[in-house]
């Protein structure tokens, strides 16, 4: 039966219409989205490629916060001894207590024994108050550290209650008794070097003082670790680090002791409150602005074994392995200051030393060859501010020796702040925001095979302690407005790839006090990943494309004023716009300022140096020299840094192509919850994301809660 759409629906339709809304469930009749729930599962995993950044923030966003009366505790503040004027010989015991991100706490307990040589130094000709200090750098120091996640409870009284660990003596009785979660570290270093700091003071009445600072050293590092994984596993893994070291940076500073009148206040403060309390006391009165650059080329190596905790003669064939590897740390880590690509194949040499020992093959084994250069600027004033910038780009070429011979190179780039508001002494910063992205390009050769076509990986983390439902929802809303925009090409957005904001919070509150409640901390994390399709589709789309995506990532102002250029003027195929000033000028209906048009055209030189760039990658002649490109593009964004160029990406791809994985977590007064978990094109990640994922979180500097 045919119906007229002009005529009236009959009674029998309407009822048939009103059933199915009725049957229909609400979630049918909405947009649907392209993100899965997952299982929390581990907060953090080794298996994301953006674990190492997801680690680092959270130690960031936790540093120095609220309640350090009961999250730092020193028993006791520790000891030190110069011999001579030259010679410095120290031991200290530090007690912590550190937020993990599941929510637990842990114990850390800490020994380190150091030993080194002090400093010599002479006034400067001419300048009243003008230092040069010159130090030659030789320091060794060992450390033994125990971390213990605890229980939910009372946590200061299980703080006081629980006994002192360290990981001496070492024993496989001690070992085999270790706690499931309980980490077990030994690291050494040792290093050569000179530093160069000259100094000048303005004068007791104004305590400010200048410094520059130049450093040139080399050191080793080597790290012996034990991580109790399950009843039935422990992760045994050996690292070394070797490499050249090369600091720069400036400083201006006010003299805190000096500033309230007490020029011997700090020696005299440090005998009545004890060490602990006068560091305390100084790290809160310190005013500060420095910068600073520091390169840093050399190579790692790691070892993994997976032995079982339950065998006494595994244990007892590992603690030995560890007492004779003091020995052996101590030779591997001989000085090798003028050939940092020394010993290549460190890694394969260890797994054959050890195998034997323990009776099993290791589970892991490789080398890191990298070059680091980090860039920041730190301003401090006493209580009420602390802001931090830091700008890093890093190559690693990660060889692996188990049985596999694959090569993976990893070019990175990473842009972090952070900001803290009201430090009070004795207790810590009440109020605090981290924000970091980072992006890598990866490439992998198997053998004597051509090397892959790279793939792009973006991640970013946001959090505060303290902080409103507003803040919280601003967080969500941007990563939202990123993802609303895939596939899009400059025109429209896409709902189906925004973030299912319904399931993150409740809608925005009618009353505003509702939006004012406050949570003690809030935090989410975005890895989104681009495949080769996906990368291959943002190479070659054509300049207007290209300029028309990146203009929609700007704010709504400027986006107004392009408007205006583009309906004067036109894109050309190097990108560059062109359009007539004098046009905007008088154009009554314009009415476009000087301020304007300086505008316009700083966002016109944006646009055509983005195409500029997508076309010197996409001409490169191989895979590696491609992800070069496109690292020198990443290192130097166009206007509207990281954000604006992956907005722009995110328009370009291919929504199929994306994958990404969203975390997000509230927590505190304002009610929230654990942290939950979002997917996106799961099924269709790269295995390549998994396996680079695992050699970084391996590689990378660990986190105070981990091995």
């Amino acid at each position: 039966m045919e119906v007229a759409l002009t005529s009236k629906p009959s009674p029998a339709l309407l009822a048939l219409g009103c059933l199915a809304l009725l049957l229909c469930p609400l979630s049918a009749q909405e947009t649907e989205s392209d993100w899965t729930a997952e299982d929390p599962g581990p907060v953090i995993s080794d298996d994301s490629p953006s674990a190492p950044e997801q680690n680092r923030f959270w130690d960031k966003l936790n540093e120095k916060v609220f309640n350090q009366i009961c999250k730092r505790v020193q028993l006791p503040p520790g000891a030190s001894h110069r011999f001579g004027g030259v010679f410095d010989i120290g031991g200290r015991f530090k007690r912590n207590l550190a937020p993990m991100p599941d929510g637990r706490l842990a114990i850390i307990d800490q020994e380190t024994l150091s030993v080194g040589v002090g400093s010599f130094e002479s006034a400067l000709d001419g300048l009243q108050g003008a230092k040069l200090p010159v130090q030659v750098i030789a320091r060794f120091e060992g450390s033994s550290v125990v971390v213990r996640p605890l229980p939910k409870g009372k946590v200061c009284e299980q703080l006081v209650k629980t006994p002192i660990k360290a990981l001496l003596p070492l024993n496989g009785e001690r070992i085999s008794e270790m706690a499931v979660g309980e980490v077990w570290k030994l690291p050494l270093s040792l290093q050569l070097g000179l530093n160069v700091s000259p100094s000048v003071s303005v004068g007791p009445a104004v305590p400010v003082s200048f410094n520059i600072t130049l450093i040139a050293a080399g050191e080793n590092r080597t790290r012996a670790s034990l991580n109790r994984l399950s009843e039935d596993r422990l992760r045994f893994r050996l690292h070394f680090d070797h490499a050249a070291i090369r600091t720069a940076g400036g400083a201006v500073s006010l003299v805190p002791f000096s500033a309230l009148g007490l020029p011997l206040g700090e020696g005299l403060l440090a005998k009545a409150l004890g060490g602990a309390a006068a560091g305390m006391l100084n790290r809160w009165l310190d005013a500060r602005f420095s910068l600073s650059s520091q390169g840093r080329r050399g190579e790692r190596a790691m070892v993994e074994y997976l032995l079982d905790p339950r065998s006494s003669e595994q244990m007892d064939a590992l603690a030995q392995t560890i007492r004779g590897d003091l020995d052996a740390l101590l030779r591997v880590g001989r000085p090798r200051w003028l050939d940092p690509d020394a010993d290549p194949d460190l890694a394969r040499e260890l797994d054959k030393e050890h195998a034997g020992k323990l009776g099993e093959n290791s589970s892991f084994s490789g080398s890191d060859r990298y070059d680091e250069n980090r860039r920041s600027l730190r301003l401090k004033l006493p209580v009420l501010l602390e802001h931090d910038r830091v700008k890093a780009d890093s190559h690693d070429l990660v060889k692996l020796y188990d049985g596999n011979k694959g090569r993976y190179g990893i070019l990175q780039t990473e842009r972090r702040k952070s900001t803290a508001l009201l430090d009070l002494p004795f207790v810590g910063q009440l109020f605090k925001r981290t924000r970091q992205q980072t992006a890598q390009v990866l490439t992998h050769k198997e053998g004597n095979e051509k090397t892959e076509e790279p793939l792009l990986v973006f991640s970013q983390q946001e959090g505060f302690q303290r902080g409103s439902g507003k803040r919280a929802r601003r967080m969500a809303e941007d990563v939202d407005g990123m993802m609303s925009l895939a596939g899009t090409r400059g025109e429209g957005t896409n709902e189906r790839a925004g973030l299912p904001m319904d399931q993150l919070l409740s809608p925005p509150p009618k009353l505003k006090s509702e939006d004012r409640k406050l949570y003690r901390m809030g935090a989410l994390s975005l890895t989104l990943s681009f495949g080769k399709e996906a990368l291959n589709d943002i190479l070659h789309a054509d300049a207007k494309t290209v300029v028309r995506s990146y203009l929609r990532t700007l704010p709504e102002g400027q986006q107004e004023r392009m408007a205006l250029a583009l309906e004067h003027g036109k894109v050309k195929r190097d990108g560059r716009i062109d359009f007539s000033m004098k046009r905007l000028l008088l154009d009554p209906d314009v009415r476009a300022g000087l301020f304007d048009l300086w505008q316009i055209r700083r966002v016109c030189k944006s646009a055509a140096e983005l195409v500029s760039d997508l076309a010197k990658a996409r001409k490169a002649r191989s895979p590696d020299q491609r992800a070069l490109r496109i690292h020198e593009m990443l290192s130097d964004p166009v206007k509207g840094g990281l954000t604006s160029l992956f907005k722009t990406f995110v328009q370009l791809a291919d929504p199929l192509d994306l994958s990404g994985e969203f975390a997000f977590q509230l927590a505190g007064k304002g009610k929230g919850g654990p942290a939950r978990r979002w997917t996106l094109n799961k099924d269709e990640q790269d295995p390549l994301l998994r396996e680079v994922g695992q050699v970084r979180s391996r590689f990378a500097e660990p986190s105070p809660l981990k091995d």
